[in-house]
């Protein structure tokens, strides 16, 4: 489950991709070219943190799977 997020707003350095972060397990994991639907869902799944998860599957310090989970 992902406890903190950072959504790279103009990819750095400028040829590399935008990058979502999320941090899951203690450490900083990465989402490349999150498209506007996943941006969205993540951040308002954490604007209600009592109502959704972010659960996050990796390999390494890369994202292969998102979920935004209802807790309802």
């Amino acid at each position: 489950m992902a406890r903190e997020y950072w959504l790279e707003l103009v990819q750095f350095p400028e040829d590399s991709a935008r990058s979502l972060w999320l941090n899951v397990d203690g450490e900083w994991r990465c989402f490349h070219s999150p498209n506007a639907q996943i941006q969205s869902a993540v951040q308002h799944a954490f604007s209600y943190p009592k109502q959704f998860d972010v659960l996050v599957w990796y390999q390494d310090l890369k994202i292969v799977g998102l979920v935004v989970h209802s807790r309802g």
